[in-house]
Order: C-alpha cells, then structure tokens, then sequence
C-alpha cells in the first residue's frame, strides 16, 4: 500500500502536471546526512512516516556554515552565484525568491539551475547533475538535499563534508514533534 501523499508528494505531483523536469531522487544508503542519525535512525528504516521526504536543506545552518572559509568552496557547489560554481550565493534568497503559488523563477533553485547537466555518456536523473531548470521549491529539492546529505564531493576534505552532511538537512517543527524518537 502506498503511503499517505505528503505536502511533498502533492507539491511534486502539481509541477509534474505543469511539466516540471523534477526526478523523485532517492535518500542516500544508511543514515548519511539524516538528522536524527545519532539517535539510530537511518533513511531505511525512518522514525516517521518518511523522513526522505520530509527532510528539508536548513537554511539557517547553511549560512552559518558559509561563514567558515574551508566550507565556503563546497557551499559554492551547492548553492552557486553562479554557473562557475566558485561563490556561494546568498542562502537568505533560498526562501525568498518566489512562492508555489505564483511561480518560481527560473533560477530559483541554484543547484539545478546552476550545476552542469549530464554528458551525454552520464544518467542526468542522478542527484549530482543541474538540469536547468531552477523553478521550484528549493528546501525540498532532491538534487539539492542529496548533494547536502551526501556532504557533496568530499575527495578534496572528507572532514568538511561531514561537517555538512551532518547538519546541512532537518525537519519541520511539526514532523519533529510527531516523529522523533522519544528520549532524545
């Protein structure tokens, strides 16, 4: 039996009918990137309903983290300024530049907007491609939390990647109070 459609599920269900190019990208393996790792809970074998789905990039800890210069070169590749990938854009315009109801623009999302596409020898339904198309909502976005969950490209400093891996993602208030562990 499917799960219950989620405000995730129906937002996405709503750009596929506007003709979206957005991919349902799957969580990484184990608990990598997952808020509540520490507490046992893996993206698997989730503490709520879905917490793939539920997961959201936390904006406040991405500026924070920008502000640490080992940081800044990896928050560029995620959240770019540009198609260069060099410098960070501000993360203050992740949830001010548009709103579902009426439309996004198209650079919206920097990570898909911004990032390479796919070779033509590479699958571009996979998480690191950009598929230049910005225009959605960007907590929320797969390529994006995926990027961040996975701590992005962490060969050059595996130590800074973890740093993003894990504290780059959260829950809603409202998910957390329904869901977390108790005890913790």
């Amino acid at each position: 039996m499917p799960p219950a459609k989620t405000a995730y599920q129906t937002t996405y269900a709503r750009m596929a009918s506007q003709g979206t190019d957005r991919k349902v990208i799957p969580a990484p393996d184990g608990s990598k990137g997952h808020p509540w790792a520490a507490m046992g809970c893996t993206w698997a074998s989730p503490a709520g309903p879905n917490d793939w789905q539920a997961a959201c990039v936390d904006q406040q800890e991405c500026k924070r983290l920008a502000a640490y210069p080992l940081l800044k070169p990896l928050l560029a590749q995620c959240w770019p300024a540009n198609d260069t990938l060099t410098v960070a854009a501000d993360f203050d315009t992740m949830m001010t530049g548009g709103r579902s109801g009426e439309g996004f623009p198209k650079d919206h999302c920097k990570y898909c907007y911004y990032r390479g596409r796919a070779p033509k020898n590479e699958d571009a339904s996979h998480w690191w491609w950009g598929t230049g198309d910005g225009a959605h909502d960007v907590p929320t976005c797969g390529r994006f939390k995926r990027f961040i969950a996975e701590g992005g490209d962490s060969r050059d400093n595996p130590k800074v990647s973890e740093m993003l891996s894990k504290g780059g993602l959260r829950f809603t208030r409202s998910y957390e109070e329904k869901n977390k562990p108790s005890g913790n």
